[in-house]
């Protein structure tokens, strides 16, 4: 028969912790760091789109006669989004920074799917607002711009 000896010491205390808590402290930083990854990416998109709303309206202005004499020609507002909607996404795909790294390590192709995509809708709404106003305006008071 075996026997378990048990040792009393009172004036050393007990000290217990669940499993699943020590888990959670350990991870605590890790949490912290992806809740200010998460902070940290919201603004740099709020910074791009305010950079790529003045991008859109420098470009606007510099093409207000363009937009004015195309409302004059019986354009829409369709076809004048469309036109610098065209020369923005060519712009964008044109530039491919990617391959001009001399070191490149493989990555998954869709984290850059998805971060194209999204990219893409943001800059597509921005140009769109912006070029619709231009494009709302009355062609008379653009082309009298100058």
């Amino acid at each position: 028969m075996n026997s378990i000896l048990i040792v009393f010491i009172p004036q050393d205390v007990l000290e217990y912790n669940f499993f699943d808590k020590r888990i959670e402290e350990t991870y605590a930083n890790e949490k912290n760091i992806g809740r200010l990854s998460l902070i940290l990416s919201v603004i740099a998109i709020i910074i791009e789109c305010l950079g790529l709303l003045g991008l859109i309206a420098y470009m606007v202005v510099k093409r207000n006669k363009e937009v004015g004499i195309r409302k004059i020609l019986g354009s829409s507002i369709y076809s004048i989004t469309m036109i610098f909607m065209k020369s923005f996404v060519a712009w964008v795909l044109a530039k491919r920074w990617l391959e001009n790294f001399a070191y490149s390590i493989r990555l998954d192709l869709t984290y850059f799917i998805f971060a194209g995509l999204i990219s893409l809708i943001i800059a597509l709404l921005t140009i769109s607002v912006q070029v619709y106003r231009a494009a709302r305006r009355n062609p008379v008071d653009s082309i009298k711009y100058e």
